[in-house]
């Protein structure tokens, strides 16, 4: 018997402020990893920076902050 899963996706929009090294988003070669999207804080880690966030807005509108 074969395990069901499911796929879930989500579109995010980040605004980012901060940032003291411009390119860091060419060195990380645009991956990044969010942890705690559907909390109070979500956290997004791209390369060496992490970043804290918080909702505005809709419910799932944030802005993250180093």
């Amino acid at each position: 018997m074969e395990d069901e899963w499911e796929e879930e996706e989500q579109l995010v929009l980040v605004e980012l402020s901060g940032i003291i090294d411009s390119d860091f988003l060419t060195k990380s070669e645009g991956q990044c990893k969010i942890v705690g999207i559907d909390t109070e804080q979500p956290m997004m880690q791209v390369g060496a920076y992490v970043f804290a966030g918080e909702y505005e807005g809709k419910p799932f509108d944030f802005r993250l902050y180093k």
